[in-house]
């Protein structure tokens, strides 16, 4: 019972810092009340910032924030002034000031962007002309 007692602490520290995956070795499921995140990291060009419904990202040019599995996760561009949004790329795509994408399952990051595990956006703003 103590080893059980172990791996359930571990399991609730761990949830909260990344994805927690449990060896092919044990035959235990996870506890029931064990929750995924998964990160959703965002890096902006330009001028503007990015904010995020559920609250967790306020960006102003790069950042990440844990949110829970199986959440809809919308993004919301804001150009500074003089500015504009030209696309959104990555796990949110389109040119509209509101994006938005699920956090279904693991994965890898889209090319380069962010680390393995995170759903990567990239956001464009361009200066007025």
């Amino acid at each position: 019972m103590v080893f059980v007692t172990a791996v359930l602490r571990v399991a609730a520290v761990a949830a909260v810092a990344c994805t927690l995956v449990f060896s092919a070795s044990s035959q235990a499921a996870p506890p029931p009340h064990y929750v995924q995140h998964f990160m959703a990291f965002i890096t902006l060009y330009g001028k503007g910032t990015v904010q995020s419904v559920p609250k967790g990202i306020d960006c102003p040019r790069v950042c990440r924030a844990l949110f829970l599995e199986n959440s809809h996760l919308e993004l919301r561009a804001v150009p500074a002034p003089g500015w504009h949004l030209v696309k959104y790329s990555g796990y949110c795509n389109g040119t509209n000031a509101k994006c938005g994408f699920d956090l279904m399952s693991p994965h890898d990051c889209y090319g380069p962007l962010c680390p393995v595990g995170a759903f990567g956006t990239r956001v464009y703003f361009v200066k007025d002309s």
